[in-house]
């Protein structure tokens, strides 16, 4: 009979690395992008869900919405109709799964305003930057 086998850790806990949540990014994006004199809110719709989860105003006056994702995952089916919504009236909408692309991100759009929409770098959603 063979032996009972042990739990596996998760990959993150095996190799001593912390599990980045959507929470932590949205915060540290957030707080670099206020430095750099932007404003935001915490997006939410009481009767419409998948909204992206922040609402941003550049230094320049652009809007621009952000949905983050914890790393690798994807945006979902209603998530992705919503961000076209606000795409087809003319808003910029991006999905952020890591803290140095979204802080590259308000970088651009701090030095280039709306003109940074055009940057290949970031496509904008349903593609995670």
């Amino acid at each position: 009979m063979k032996p009972p086998s042990k739990p596996r850790l998760p990959k993150e806990l095996a190799t001593g690395q912390r599990r980045i949540l959507e929470n932590d990014l949205e915060g540290d994006v957030c707080d670099y992008d206020v430095k750099r004199g932007w404003y935001h809110r915490k997006f939410s719709s009481p009767n419409h869900r998948a909204v992206p989860d922040q609402i941003m105003i550049t230094a320049h006056g652009v809007v621009v919405f952000e949905e983050f994702k914890r790393p690798v995952k994807k945006p979902k089916g209603p998530q992705i109709r919503e961000a076209t919504r606000l795409q087809e009236k003319g808003q910029l909408v991006y999905c952020c799964d890591d803290i140095e692309k979204g802080k590259e991100l308000v970088d651009l759009f701090t030095m280039f305003g709306r003109e940074a929409q055009h940057t290949r770098r970031f496509a904008q959603m349903p593609e995670v930057i």
